[in-house]
């Protein structure tokens, strides 16, 4: 998934079709406020983005049902502290906290009860890092090699199968 912000659309590569289609953004009810779109990812197995309104808060939406423009749902509001610009979720702790990537530059641990942010410690030799989260697959990257269906394009193996 990736978000265009000229666009103000949300992308993905369908393997299964073998095409780019669209992910439908929330309703945001922002009013006059200026507002951003920061990075994706997936919290708890629901595509999430978080809307930043600078100099106010953070809102983390996450997509219960994976198309439905409905399912959006605010999941939490994050208020912002003045040192944080970008904001990214990464995942859930077993306790329920949230593993987040602040400013490409740290990783914190957020506690929605408290609001709290514990750091988690790096070197300090750091220049900005980006950090990613992945899903194990049994599909191998490989089985796209040099698939070529009898028309001599190239054929992609459906995911269900």
């Amino acid at each position: 998934h990736n978000f265009n912000e000229d666009y103000r659309v949300i992308v993905y590569f369908d393997l299964g079709k073998n095409q780019f289609d669209e992910v439908p953004l929330p309703n945001f009810e922002d009013g006059n406020s200026i507002v951003d779109v920061e990075g994706l990812g997936t919290l708890k197995g629901w595509l999430c983005l978080v809307q930043n309104f600078y100099g106010s808060h953070f809102e983390i939406w996450v997509m219960k049902e994976y198309g439905v423009k409905e399912s959006w749902t605010s999941m939490i509001i994050i208020p912002q502290d003045t040192t944080i610009c970008c904001l990214k979720p990464l995942c859930f702790t077993k306790n329920g906290e949230i593993i987040m990537e602040i400013n490409q530059m740290e990783i914190v641990v957020f506690n929605l009860e408290s609001y709290a942010y514990r750091h988690i410690a790096f070197s300090e030799n750091r220049h900005g890092f980006k950090v990613a989260t992945y899903v194990e697959s049994l599909v191998s990257p490989n089985c796209f090699k040099d698939n070529k269906g009898p028309d001599g394009k190239r054929d992609f193996p459906s995911i269900d199968n």
